[in-house]
């Protein structure tokens, strides 16, 4: 066989085990290394943003306390309407609502970031919004709210959880991520 008869026989063996990275990958790794530094900054913070506010819904919003006894001695006995009372999720909070703003908030990021999609920072910076009003408007006001427990006794005292903060700080990423998009140049 001559030698171009062996290279071309060559050829398609090594294309098939050229790269055993996913397509995928390559095409993520290949976009945002064209991008440049911001749009990895920008694509981070969102991640970040939408990693914030699944915490967010997963962690406590608020807890009570009461002087005198201790949330298990409150459940045995008052009853499981008080043990539900004793902490409350984010999730329960505001009915899971950050779960698809987070998802929309990685996309966007994407958009944002490596896409340098403007509309996407807008994007971003409208559902932000929405999450600091969602953190301000529903839950801030509630913080303090006994419900069951207070009804039950008089010195219990609710207290803002890890839940509200990492509201606030997934929705201000979001607005700082859509906004700093927004002022860049193309």
């Amino acid at each position: 066989m001559t030698g171009r008869a062996t290279e071309r026989k060559a050829a398609p063996k090594a294309a098939r085990n050229g790269s055993r990275v996913p397509v995928i990958v390559r095409a993520f790794s290949s976009r945002l290394g064209e991008a440049g530094p911001l749009a990895a900054i920008l694509l981070l913070a969102g991640v970040l943003a939408a990693c914030l506010l699944v915490a967010a819904e997963l962690t406590t919003y608020r807890s009570i306390e009461v002087v005198t006894a201790s949330c298990e001695e409150l459940s045995r006995s008052a009853g499981s309407e008080v043990a539900d009372d004793c902490v409350t999720t984010g999730g329960e909070q505001h009915g899971w609502a950050l779960l698809p703003i987070a998802a929309v908030v990685a996309l966007m990021a994407w958009g944002a970031g490596p896409g340098r999609s403007r509309p996407a920072g807008a994007a971003l910076v409208v559902l932000g919004v929405v999450v600091l009003g969602i953190g301000l408007v529903g839950d801030l006001p509630h913080v303090d709210v006994t419900g069951a427990v207070g009804r039950n006794f008089d010195q219990a005292t609710g207290h803002a959880g890890p839940a509200l903060w990492l509201t606030f700080a997934g929705g201000a990423l979001a607005v700082a991520a859509g906004g700093a998009r927004l002022l860049a140049r193309r």
